[in-house]
């Protein structure tokens, strides 16, 4: 992320941070957008920032959740009676006895209110970059990561096959 450079630039401009978290750099460039509405300040603000990130913002009657364009690890929507569930792992769904919906897509903001979902994608790249470790090693077994279950992939990946390699992670 171009946090340091951001910060920096907002410093200049008068801004007052009282942490040292890339969050709060986020919430500062959303208040200098926010007199057009959430929506479009989250928008602004995406244009800005680079890096790898996801992210959920609650304003009350409203949950925004966005998922960066590099998609290194993905957000998860799910339902819940006649609400929905944001989480980082399908795993947690399962916890609460949510339904899994679907994955938020890269560059996808969603915009969750009392009138059900609305999906907004940003103007940000549809390049993918997925992060190997999450399949190996972050995620729980019991999850489905980028498509794939993590337990089926990590078996697929201890069998010993010369045809066997990490490319399993694009099938």
């Amino acid at each position: 992320m171009n946090a340091r450079r951001i910060r920096d630039d907002l410093e200049e401009q008068g801004s007052i941070f009282l942490t040292t978290t890339d969050s709060e750099i986020v919430l500062h460039l959303i208040a200098k957008s926010v007199k057009h509405g959430l929506e479009h300040a989250m928008l602004e603000t995406l244009k800005q920032v680079k890096g790898a990130y996801s992210m959920v913002i609650y304003d009350p009657g409203y949950s925004h959740c966005h998922e960066r364009s590099s998609w290194v690890q993905a957000l998860c929507l799910g339902r819940l009676g006649s609400g929905y569930v944001i989480t980082s792992e399908t795993c947690a769904l399962d916890l609460v006895e949510a339904e899994y919906v679907r994955e938020v897509k890269p560059g996808e903001i969603l915009i969750i209110n009392q009138n059900g979902i609305r999906s907004v994608q940003s103007e940000l790249s549809e390049r993918k970059a997925q992060c190997i470790f999450e399949l190996i090693y972050f995620s729980r077994p019991d999850s489905v990561v980028f498509g794939q279950n993590v337990y089926l992939f990590r078996k697929k990946q201890g069998s010993f096959s010369p045809r066997n390699s990490l490319s399993m992670l694009t099938s």
